[in-house]
């Protein structure tokens, strides 16, 4: 279990990775008297703070505003090393993060984005103008949007947060867009809250709002 940008007695650690005890397990482990239990600060290439971090297969990343790296274990005791995979470009909005076969989907600094730990897409290009709000956005609003995978259709929905009754759907099999309206009919709660709850069994993620 790996933490990323930590609060520790109340105060942020925007550059810091902890990871638990390989020995006693989660419950407790991330005391670092405890064997293997430990942490680093991220600041070998900028010091922007940590935005987030997603997991492809088996490999691990991490992400600022404007670059995403790779969290490599390099012994028997999980201590990792760091090494930057993309420069430029990184993750603003840590909820639209979702994942499916091998492919991260997210909102990065200037666009939306598909990688695949190798090669870094821009997709968004059909929607930016709705996006765009985002990428001047400071504190709380960049936080808002929410990714999550709809796999019975290949589709990455993506909810803005301060579009609330309008869903953009990314057809990842298809490669194309489109808008759905989620306000359920006679109802004060929004569509994908209401959806989270009543089937949330259709989607790999977490509705949140």
């Amino acid at each position: 279990l790996v933490l990323v940008r930590t609060i520790e007695n109340g105060v942020d650690k925007p550059n810091r990775v902890r990871w638990n005890s390989t020995t006693f397990g989660p419950a407790g482990g991330f005391n670092t008297a405890l064997v293997g239990a430990n942490s680093i600060e991220v600041s070998e290439t900028s010091s922007e703070p940590l935005t987030g971090g997603f997991v492809i297969g088996e490999r691990a990343f991490l992400t600022r505003a404007h670059e995403i790296l790779e969290l490599i274990p390099n012994d028997t005791d999980a201590v990792f090393s760091i090494e930057s995979r993309v420069s430029g470009t990184g993750l603003i909005s840590p909820y639209s993060v979702a994942v499916v076969e091998n492919t991260a989907f997210f909102i990065g600094s200037d666009n939306i984005y598909m990688f695949d730990g190798s090669s870094l897409r821009a997709i968004g290009d059909p929607v930016l103008d709705a996006v765009c709000p985002l990428f001047e956005a400071r504190g709380n609003d960049q936080l808002r949007p929410i990714g999550v995978i709809y796999p019975r259709r290949g589709e990455y929905h993506l909810l803005l947060g301060f579009t609330n009754e309008t869903i953009f759907v990314y057809d990842y099999l298809r490669q194309r867009w489109s808008e759905r309206d989620m306000t359920p009919p006679g109802s004060a709660q929004d569509g994908p809250t209401t959806m989270g709850t009543v089937s949330a069994a259709l989607y790999s993620g977490a509705l949140e709002t």
